[in-house]
């Protein structure tokens, strides 16, 4: 949307500062829905609710595409990003259920890529359909092109996806050899080849336990020790991100670059890319040094430097090889904030939005891995945390990025975030040190309550049991 800021304010004659609240409106939607959509996916299968939520999506953006005044707009961003942004945190879940511990970074980082690539390209394709005129539209009222073009993707992306995806829920179809039980999670694809499934052997052993619907259970997650500093850390990388986008499409099309629409999505197009990039390779080094951790843990062990009963930390294998990015980016945002404010060459605006975008895009495959390990079944649920801390930071410093601008200057904006992120990086190496024995503690008082409620269940069978042992013996 940002591109579109600006025509925007001329045809619903409204400020910056009051079209930035769309912009935040739609970040709180897309921090809390996946809170919600996420544990149903969970519970009763990633299918129904991605191909609900699709559909919303499309109906939601024909609503948008019909525009009028400033109310509408933010209503219907918002229910936008209800319906949009709980598959950002669900096909994590996906990735997650169809990998295993060695080849986890390379699937989540490709799923993360693919995700956002609508995040990252989108600036560069709504200033192209802008700079067009479609049946006599201006450059005040172009930008619903743009929500047309969101309609017709995201109804041919909602058609394919309800004949194609199949359920991966490993509590519903273990190893994908267990027939769904319900309509609702088999695909019409499915049915094609489910001689490929080997329906007819399943294999219930694979089976996992059905996680319980918990609506609080993505704020349970951001409340453990082992994570809410690592959601932080990489919540800020993704506020300075979304900063860095607005900022391109504010300061240069204004006085003294005075930057054609045209020209802003030439820009756009270095940070789009070196963003899926970002997410693509740092896929890969998260395998590559979970694979040398593995080694070198096996071998401490072996030689007696651990004990045979230490167990492997896999919050240092997950985030121990984000470090050097994360102090880069630190850097790195700091050059933008300072090249925008003191007119610097272009080339050094977009080269460093591109790192920038690179090392935050890098971010979410990094987190998605380390929560995916940590919570295996509750995938969904997991990313849903990150989900909600990142949009709300960029919520939040979204909407007051042009108060911030007045006071301290672009320049001095982007320092005060850097300083924060470099306060956030040191933070991850406590949890890196010490999450692991923080784990064991949460894990040791489930299972504890676990065992409680089940004695709970067994009493209380029994008392059933005595009281109809007592009836039959009156009878």
């Amino acid at each position: 949307m940002f591109p579109m800021m600006k025509p925007l304010e001329q045809y619903l004659n409204k400020t910056e500062t009051e079209l930035n609240l769309a912009v935040l409106i739609y970040f709180i939607g897309q921090g809390c829905s996946p809170m919600v959509l996420s544990t149903f996916a969970d519970s009763f299968g990633r299918r129904p609710v991605c191909c609900l939520c699709l559909f919303c999506y499309v109906c939601i953006t024909i609503g948008l595409a019909l525009l009028k005044n400033y109310a509408t707009l933010m209503v219907l961003r918002f229910l936008q990003a209800c319906s949009v942004s709980a598959l950002i945190a669900i096909n994590s879940g996906i990735a997650s259920d169809i990998s295993n511990s060695k080849n986890k970074g390379r699937y989540v980082g490709f799923t993360s890529a693919l995700t956002l690539s609508g995040q990252a390209l989108g600036p560069l394709i709504s200033c192209f359909i802008q700079n067009d005129q479609f049946a006599g539209s201006t450059y005040t009222t172009a930008w619903r092109a743009v929500w047309w073009y969101l309609v017709i993707g995201g109804f041919i992306s909602f058609i394919l996806q309800a004949f194609f995806l199949i359920e991966t829920n490993k509590s519903i179809v273990g190893d994908l050899s267990v027939k769904p039980k319900s309509w609702i999670n088999i695909s019409p694809y499915t049915l094609l080849i489910k001689k490929q499934f080997h329906w007819d052997q399943p294999k219930y052993n694979t089976i996992t336990k059905k996680s319980k619907v918990n609506l609080l259970r993505t704020l349970q997650i951001v409340s453990f020790k082992e994570v809410y500093f690592v959601l932080f850390g990489f919540g800020i990388q993704f506020a300075c991100w979304t900063l860095n986008l607005n900022a391109i499409s504010a300061f240069l099309t204004v006085a003294p670059y005075n930057y054609s629409i045209k020209k802003v999505a030439y820009i756009y197009l270095a940070p789009g890319l070196s963003g899926l990039l970002g997410c693509i390779i740092s896929g890969r080094i998260i395998d590559y040094y979970y694979k040398k951790e593995v080694q070198s843990f096996q071998e401490d062990k072996k030689t007696g430097k651990l004990p045979k009963d230490a167990k492997f930390n896999i919050i240092k294998a997950r985030l121990w090889s984000s470090m050097p990015q994360n102090f880069l980016c630190i850097i790195v945002y700091c050059i933008f904030g300072w090249s925008v404010k003191c007119h610097w060459p272009l080339a050094v605006t977009v080269v460093m939005s591109a790192l920038g975008s690179y090392c935050s895009m890098s971010s979410l495959a990094y987190c998605s891995a380390l929560l995916c390990s940590l919570f295996p079944t509750e995938a969904s649920s997991a990313n849903a945390s990150y989900n909600l801390v990142r949009c709300l930071l960029a919520a939040l410093f979204t909407a007051v990025f042009d108060k911030m601008n007045s006071a301290m200057t672009v320049g001095g904006t982007f320092s005060l975030l850097c300083g924060i992120m470099f306060v956030s990086n040191l933070l991850m190496y406590i949890s890196m040190f010490k999450g692991m024995k923080w784990v064991e503690e949460r894990e040791r008082k489930e299972s504890l309550k676990e065992e409680e409620e089940d004695n709970e269940d067994n009493a209380g069978e029994e008392e059933d049991n005595v009281d109809l042992d007592v009836e039959n013996v009156k009878k």
